[in-house]
């Protein structure tokens, strides 16, 4: 009887003294919470405004709401994806971690697509400025009917331009704001040549010529280099590949095939570092196969 109450009391004491650390510890763990579900909307919010900021830069209208979806319930959804897949929690929180940063890739491979769009409209930009010049308008109306000819992006930046200009700048400081939006060596070429000629008084038309060509051999250049390299970036993508479609392949037919690698400590250490060297690799193979003209 005296041993039954002795094991009643060391449970019940055993059950306050849980009850007690519960009860202070609450607060401690709640403020934890706040303070990072805060920080992650910090966070969130900063990624937002970037990318925004970014887009409209280039003219490009997305609703904040709809990147705050992509900066919040990408990476959930990414990472459920993939544990859904491997059922792994490593792999899973990999997957958050891309989801991550998929929007801001997103938001760079858009802004490089305008690029090179922008780029491939110079030469046409140029004759343009050319046939107005030599139909005797100056070159700020030459400009302002390089932006009523011409397509997006490339009106819509000469637009922005010319705008500045209307406001008050002068045709050198816009043409240099222009060069500093779309850092570009043809467009850089371009500037300094105009600037050069309007300061010297020479040939605006010879020079624009002269760049009109330099700028098809320059392209011609860039075409042959990507030609010759091409073989190099196909066995970049098939060697980065060929990790993920073993992996998937043999844990599609056999499920246990890496249960060793994915419980022990030894086996997750041996996967962390196949990965490690595995996106190393990628990097290597993709930076040895580029070459920049």
């Amino acid at each position: 009887m005296i041993n039954l109450m002795l094991e009643w009391l060391i449970y019940l004491l055993a059950m306050g003294a849980v009850i007690c650390a519960a009860f202070i510890a609450y607060p401690l763990i709640m403020r934890a919470l706040t303070r990072s579900a805060s920080r992650i909307e910090q966070f969130q919010q900063g990624k937002v405004e970037q990318a925004t900021k970014a887009l409209d830069d280039i003219f490009v209208e997305v609703k904040p709401r709809w990147l705050a979806l992509a900066y919040g319930v990408g990476p959930v959804t990414a990472g459920l994806l993939v544990f859904v897949l491997t059922d792994n929690m490593l792999f899973a929180l990999l997957g958050a971690v891309v989801g991550v940063i998929l929007p801001d890739v997103w938001v760079r491979q858009t802004r490089a697509i305008r690029k090179r769009t922008f780029r491939a409209q110079l030469v046409d930009a140029l004759f343009i400025l050319s046939s107005s010049l030599r139909a005797g308008l100056s070159l700020t109306q030459a400009f302002e009917q390089l932006e009523s000819e011409m397509s997006p992006p490339a009106s819509q930046e000469f637009g922005l331009m010319m705008k500045a200009h209307r406001l008050g700048r002068t045709l050198d400081e816009s043409l240099q704001r222009l060069n500093q939006r779309i850092p570009c060596e043809e467009l850089e070429l371009m500037t300094t040549a105009l600037l050069v000629a309007r300061e010297t008084g020479g040939d605006v038309t010879g020079i624009i010529g002269q760049l009109i060509a330099t700028i098809r051999e320059r392209k011609k250049l860039s075409e042959k280099v990507v030609t010759l390299t091409l073989q190099g970036r196909l066995q970049a993508y098939i060697m980065s590949s060929v990790p993920l479609a073993f992996f998937f392949f043999v844990r599609a037919f056999n499920p246990r095939y890496f249960e060793l690698l994915l419980v022990s400590e030894t086996g997750k250490t041996i996967l962390a570092t196949a990965i490690g060297l595995w996106l190393v690799g990628i990097f290597l193979l993709f930076r040895f196969s580029r070459a920049e003209v």
